[in-house]
């Protein structure tokens, strides 16, 4: 691995340390940017975007896949586009923990794929090092602005260290239910002690 193929994930970190203290309008600015133009690369250029990740041949049915994944990505941001001049300070918060659900689901489902398919294409080094080390940057900075805020609307909680310990719950709660969906051959042999089922 050379210095080259580590460029995209310096990059990375140091518009992810440049934009995260600069507050939640920016951050949620900054991804809709970034979303709507990674939505565009996955529709126009499918192939290429999916070669720099992935070894072996990459079929029209992954092409397919990878464009309906950046339709997805652009709806999404146009979502956030509209909601960016809302005044209800529940619209922002919304966006956020939307991101941070779907973001978790997208690595969990990632880091399982990488482990587990075995049929080609398969995932390479640099879908480690460039897609999900960005995906885990998305989702750190979603949860740090989704944890800062401060108006939840009428639901908020006066005390902000009870507030904190809500969230967190939640938070946990959610991953432990995600953890039982998606991977739930591995937490049941935790559970039980069976080396295989």
């Amino acid at each position: 691995m050379d210095v080259y193929e580590l460029l995209p994930s310096i990059v990375m970190t140091v518009l992810f340390l440049g934009i995260l203290p600069l507050g939640q309008k920016v951050w949620i600015s900054a991804d809709l940017t970034i979303t709507s133009a990674w939505g565009l690369m996955c529709i126009t250029f499918p192939q290429f975007v999916m070669q720099y990740q992935v070894d072996g041949e990459i079929d029209m049915q992954h092409e397919y896949f990878y464009r309906l994944f950046g339709f997805v990505l652009l709806v999404t941001s146009l979502f956030g586009v509209l909601t960016q001049n809302s005044d209800d300070p529940t619209v922002k918060i919304t966006f956020l923990w939307s991101r941070v659900i779907a973001t978790s689901v997208y690595i969990l489902n990632r880091v399982y794929s990488i482990y587990n398919i075995t049929k080609d294409p398969q995932w390479n080094d640099r879908s480690l090092y460039f897609g999900t080390y960005g995906d885990v940057l998305w989702f750190l900075g979603s949860l740090y602005h989704s944890l800062r805020c401060q108006d939840w609307g009428y639901a908020n909680e006066a005390h902000l260290r009870i507030d904190l310990h809500l969230r967190m719950d939640t938070l946990l709660t959610f991953f432990m239910a995600l953890m039982y969906f998606v991977f739930p051959g591995h937490v049941f042999k935790i559970q039980v002690g069976i080396s295989s089922i």
